[in-house]
């Protein structure tokens, strides 16, 4: 490259740092989503399944527990009293209706009335008098009295009685008594004439505006007293106080002040129009006053009354919705409630998988889970309404009826479905959910308390009563975690209040168990899981599969109750389950009973069926009782826990007595193809439980050609049995252990000791005795008084055993 091709950055052209930062952007997102493929890539179909599955579960969750994130509010009626703290979930604003109407009809209060002032009534009276005087002098007597009347009735509207006329006829109406009468009239006049003073005293104010309409001036008349109304106006003209020339008399004054009183007219109007339109405009000027409560504060607190304003701002807070605040609330829920569930998987994977099927139990917790919030959502609900309408004093906390939840619901089906251990880790998980839930960690401490209780008085329940009993156990567990927590806060410590919350703890726990009984087939069903109480009403030997097998096949019946002893005694001592071991073991053989006399300890007195059999056709017989004993257990409903059993407990053992025979008449005796025809189809045990019944069904069939059984060749008898089953691969999937299966071999050991005891003789008998066929011979003693009596006690033994 030549420094010719180098083209310097110009000064006037840099390098826009918009672009720059695009640019990088761009790299850290491409970046971003390689190593998000690169993770991808990574996982199997399972673990995105699980995953996908994981995230739905905790959203289904969070979605119960969101709606109570906080406390619910119930709207209250003005005048109420609270029961219980109500406080702001955010700032909260509402108008105080009450203050503001008061305010505002204190300003319209202020305003005074508005009178409309009419100065033309002054002037037109003053005109009035006037026009009077200068006719009657315009007259110069020209006309009589009654005629003068007349016309000026007749020009102005005044009524002049004789009397009155001659008055002013006699004083040859005066200029100066004109000016005179008509300074009384405005002196009257001009303070304002209203035509009653009723509805001045009505409107009961301290003053008034008088009001000029043309010029929109306004005067305050702070003294509504000068103010007269027509009655007194006119009384005041023809009162003795009225100033007039000395030369008149009273009767004359009366007079003038008659003719004063008859030209008086109203110069003040009461506008209500106006008046109402200013009291309007001062209410409107008044600012409404606003209730504000900070987020966090108290709105109410208990026992306050209610007023309007409060009542409008518990009404806002209970419909208070914000999404943005929803959805923070919303992932702050998701995140626990995904924490919390990935320590329930990670427990049921590191630690339960050996026992439990991992996702199936999980889903089955996660299910128990969500039953248990979702009554508690109802219940919590329903208290709130029911705390409302309460009128004692004992009965209106919301808290007491919270107390009735079934809150151990979850923990009574996990321990009942699965185990003690996976229970308390449940109820750990669920009493956080129930203190989200409720916002309430005395909640979440109860929720723990009945859940612990349930788990200790459920571990071993094995029948319906002792569900019952531990229902009762549960309810005082409950009732005494309750009073601890009122002691400590909860609730207020009357003792009324005590004693009605105890006995709520004490009626939850018998809900608990009802509602768990009631599930429990749903669970046991949903997820073909087997309980001990399923069991127990399964190893009932009076259910009709149990007799039919009895009945069809009597040495394959005896053969599994035999195996069943074997299979329990080692379970249990290894740690398994017991129960299921016996039970299992009751139905192993079901499929014999179809065609009983194929199977040798079915027959009894009777040439072998097999004899007339090819190898093949035998092997097929004997492979088709699996088949068949499967769909009798679908047909009589078993649980599938227990079905599983019937094609286990072969496995794919080998029919070694037809095979062998098989192999002696085949042209190629080494064949492996020779071998698969003669295996059983399997699967191979699955569980510890699985196996040993496999062992122990070989193990009681060998047992009965030991001819005198001791407790050595026994031992030998089974470890023989125990390295064949194994050499052959069949323990290869049951997680059995060697030291277990040492521990297994022990306990055949003692139970067959018990089953194969030694007896000794009888004296005088010999039931070894061959007799001839269809010969009764009655076996007697010897005829010696000894024989005799040892005979007799010997046989009332036999009658006792």
């Amino acid at each position: 490259m030549t420094s010719k091709s180098i083209k310097p950055i110009k000064a006037g052209n840099p390098i826009k740092p918009n672009r720059l930062e695009a640019g990088t952007a761009a790299i850290r997102s491409a970046r971003l989503m390689a190593a998000t493929r690169a993770f991808a890539s990574g996982l199997s179909e399972r673990a995105i399944l699980d995953a996908s599955t994981g995230v739905v579960i905790a959203i289904a969750v969070s979605l119960l527990l969101i709606h109570y994130r906080r406390a619910v509010i119930v709207p209250l009626a003005p005048g109420t009293v609270a029961q219980s703290d109500i406080v702001a979930p955010e700032t909260l604003k509402a108008e105080d209706v009450q203050e503001t109407a008061r305010q505002r009809q204190q300003a319209s209060s202020v305003i005074l009335p508005v009178f409309d002032y009419n100065p033309r009534a002054d002037k037109e009276a003053a005109s009035v008098i006037t026009e009077v005087f200068q006719a009657g002098r315009d007259d110069q007597e020209r006309s009589t009295p009654t005629q003068l009347a007349a016309a000026i009735e007749q020009q102005f509207g005044v009524v002049l009685d004789q009397e009155q006329l001659g008055v002013l006829i006699k004083h040859r109406f005066d200029p100066e008594l004109e000016n005179l009468m008509v300074a009384h009239l405005q002196s009257v006049m001009m303070n304002g004439v209203v035509t009653s003073r009723t509805q001045m005293t009505r409107l009961g104010s301290s003053g008034f505006i008088r009001r000029e309409p043309k010029s929109a001036q306004d005067v305050l008349i702070g003294d509504p007293s000068a103010v007269r109304d027509l009655i007194t106006a006119r009384a005041a003209l023809r009162s003795e106080k009225l100033v007039w020339p000395a030369e008149y008399g009273a009767r004359e004054r009366s007079l003038l002040g008659e003719v004063l009183g008859s030209l008086l007219v109203p110069n003040l109007s009461y506008n209500e129009t106006e008046s109402d339109a200013r009291r309007a405009t001062a209410e409107r000027n008044v600012t409404p006053v606003m209730m504000t409560v900070e987020k966090g504060k108290p709105i109410v607190v208990r026992g306050e009354s209610i007023t309007q304003a409060k009542a409008a701002l518990i009404d806002q807070a209970a419909t208070r919705f914000r999404l943005g605040d929803r959805a923070i609330e919303f992932a702050g829920v998701l995140i626990i409630v995904l924490l919390l569930l990935m320590v329930l998987w990670q427990y049921l994977f590191r630690y339960q998988h050996r026992h439990l099927r991992v996702r199936r139990h999980f889903l089955l917790m996660v299910s128990s889970i969500a039953i248990t919030l979702g009554v508690a959502r109802l219940m919590f609900g329903l208290a709130s309404i029911v705390s409302q309408w309460a009128t004692n004093d004992v009965f209106k906390s919301a808290l007491s009826y919270d107390y009735l939840t079934p809150l151990a619901v979850g923990a009574l089906l996990v321990t009942l479905l699965t185990d003690a251990q996976a229970a308390f880790v449940l109820a750990a998980i669920l009493s956080v959910f129930v203190g989200v839930l409720s916002n309430n960690v005395y909640l979440a401490t109860y929720t723990l308390i009945s859940s612990a209780g349930a788990i200790y008085h459920l571990k071993g329940c094995r029948d319906r009563t002792a569900l019952i009993r531990a229902g009762m156990w549960i309810g005082v567990v409950n009732a005494a975690g309750a009073l601890a927590l009122d002691l400590l806060g909860a609730n207020e410590p009357w003792l009324s209040l005590l004693a009605f919350d105890t006995f709520c703890g004490f009626v939850s726990g018998l809900l608990a168990t009802m509602v768990a009984s009631i599930l429990l087939p749903v669970f046991e069903w949903a997820f073909g899981i087997t309980t001990d109480i399923k069991l127990l009403e399964l190893s009932n030997l009076n259910l009709p599969l149990l007799r039919q097998l009895a009945e069809r096949a009597p040495g394959t019946y005896h053969h599994s109750i035999m195996v069943g002893l074997l299979a329990e005694a080692a379970s249990e001592a290894i740690g398994g389950d017991s129960l299921f071991a016996r039970v299992a073991c009751y139905y192993h053989d079901i499929g014999k009973m179809v065609r009983p006399s194929y199977f040798v300890e079915n027959q009894t007195y009777m040439g072998n069926r097999h004899d007339g059999l090819s190898p093949r056709m035998s092997s097929l017989v004997l492979a088709n009782h699996v088949k068949q004993g499967v769909e009798l257990g679908r047909t009589y409903k078993l649980p599938p826990r227990i079905i599983s059993i019937i094609p286990q407990h072969h496995g794919t053992g080998l029919m070694k007595f037809f095979y062998y025979k098989a192999r002696e008449a085949s042209e190629h005796p080494d064949s492996s193809t020779l071998e698969q025809e003669f295996r059983y189809p399997g699967p191979k045990p699955q569980t510890r439980e699985a196996a040993i019944i496999m062992i122990a069904d070989s193990v009681e069939a060998a047992a009965r050609t030991i001819k005198t059984p001791t407790p050595a060749k026994l031992r030998n008898m089974i470890d023989t049995i125990i390295a064949r089953i194994r050499d052959d691969g069949q323990l290869d999937e049951s997680n059995i252990t060697l030291r277990e299966l040492n521990i297994v071999a022990e306990s055949f050991v003692k139970v067959l000791k018990g089953i194969h005891h030694h007896r000794i003789d009888y004296p005088g008998y010999d039931f070894n005795k061959t007799v001839p066929e269809g010969a009764h011979v009655v076996n007697r003693p010897e005829p010696d008084a000894a024989g005799r009596a040892a005979a007799g006690s010997d046989l009332e033994g036999i009658r006792g055993d």
